[in-house]
Order: C-alpha cells, then structure tokens, then sequence
C-alpha cells in the first residue's frame, strides 16, 4: 500500500484525490442514509426491507467491477482495490492519457455506485 500511496502522489495525487473525491462526497451521503435505513429494518426486524437494502448495496458494489478488467491488467477486475487503492490510477504512471482515462473510470463507477443506492 505503501508504494502504492507514494506512487499515487508523485504523479499528480493531488488534483487526482480532488477528481474522485468530489463524486465520493455523494456516494459517503448514499452509504450513510443506506446505514440508516438499514439500522431502522434490523432493530424493527423488517427482513423484506433489509433484503431490498443488501440488494441496493450490491448493485452498488458491483459499479466497480469492470468487465473487461484493469486498463493495466485485464485479469484483475475490480477498480477500486486490488492490491492497492484506485489501481487504475495508482499505476497509470505518467501516462497523462490513460490517467485521464482511470480517473474518469473511477469518478463513473462512483456515480453508479451512488445511483444504486438512491
């Protein structure tokens, strides 16, 4: 992780961190009201609810997959963690084309991820 981190940083982490977290700032409100929600259905015992809740949660998961696999790696399959953070971003190196490339793959399974919880 640690590499990873460093990695991330040399190559314009900064304006990256600041790409992705503004679509992040709405999946952190999605996740906190699924929280709610879900909180509410178990201590009321509501199965049906917390079924149709898990089944938002995996839709969301499920954003970060990418069929196709890693813009680097094509056997790897989830873009936000493999064996670091932000993968496709972390190892686009100084690529400024496939960079643009992750990020914007990211800020989308983002975005979708957010949807499937709304």
């Amino acid at each position: 992780e640690c590499l990873g981190l460093t990695r991330f940083h040399q190559f314009d982490g900064p304006t990256i961190r600041r790409a992705v977290a503004g679509a992040g700032v709405g999946l952190v409100v999605a996740v906190e009201g699924l929280f709610h929600f879900l909180q509410k259905a178990e201590a009321a015992g509501d199965t049906a609810t917390m079924t149709q809740l898990a089944v938002k949660e995996q839709a969301s998961r499920d954003a970060f997959y990418a069929p196709d696999g890693l813009l680097q790696q094509s056997a790897y399959h989830t873009i936000d963690r493999v064996f670091t953070s932000f993968p496709e971003i972390v190892f686009s190196g100084k690529d400024k084309e496939k960079k643009a490339k992750a990020v914007d793959r990211m800020t989308a399974a983002v975005k979708n991820a957010t949807a499937a919880l709304q």
